[in-house]
């Protein structure tokens, strides 16, 4: 270990730089770090956070506001319905209540739905629709991107963490009026 001198002391083993300062100096160099650690901490929490029900479609992620759902449900019956739309999958009771399924991937465009199983996103008042996907949901946070595009979102921690999704809104959704999924 090193010698260091004091200031107009004798020399002390190992005390460092720390050594030389006065108890005042160090109680000031300790709440400046103090402060400046605080600080950082605060810069690192500024950015708003939301949770949000993130949902897969292919290779793409989504999320939706978990204000605007409902409950999430396994798609197991469904009744038929004429189909107006690809999308349109037919009709299941919810709570005395019916409503139109839609696949979620047919209306983002992503194909037509493949598969009569997986999950529905039953959706929150005003809509009175509910989406299918083929995988279950899982709400996550979220928080924004750095850049100009709102709709644009990091996720933060869970299964998906650091990756970007693109946030839906189900009024834009359901706005054709062929999937017949309007709010009266």
């Amino acid at each position: 270990m090193a010698n260091t001198a004091t200031k107009g002391g004798p020399a002390q083993r190992g005390q460092g730089v720390i050594a030389t300062l006065s108890t005042a100096q160090r109680r000031a160099v300790l709440t400046d770090r103090a402060s400046r650690l605080a600080q950082r901490g605060l810069e690192t929490q500024s950015a708003p956070r939301e949770r949000m029900l993130v949902c897969e479609v292919g290779p793409n992620l989504y999320g939706l506001s978990l204000t605007e759902v409902r409950r999430i449900a396994p798609f197991q019956r469904r009744g038929a319905a004429p189909a107006r739309s690809a999308a349109a999958m037919g009709l299941v009771a919810d709570g005395g209540a019916i409503r139109p399924v839609l696949d979620l991937a047919s209306l983002l465009g992503a194909g037509a739905p493949a598969a009569a199983s997986g999950w529905l996103v039953l959706l929150a008042s005003p809509h009175r629709a509910a989406l299918r996907l083929d995988t279950l949901p899982e709400a996550a946070e979220v928080e924004p991107l750095d850049t100009a595009d709102p709709d644009r979102l990091r996720i933060v921690g869970g299964e998906h963490h650091d990756k970007v999704l693109v946030r839906l809104s189900p009024t834009d959704l359901l706005a054709n009026p062929t999937h017949g999924a309007q709010a009266p």
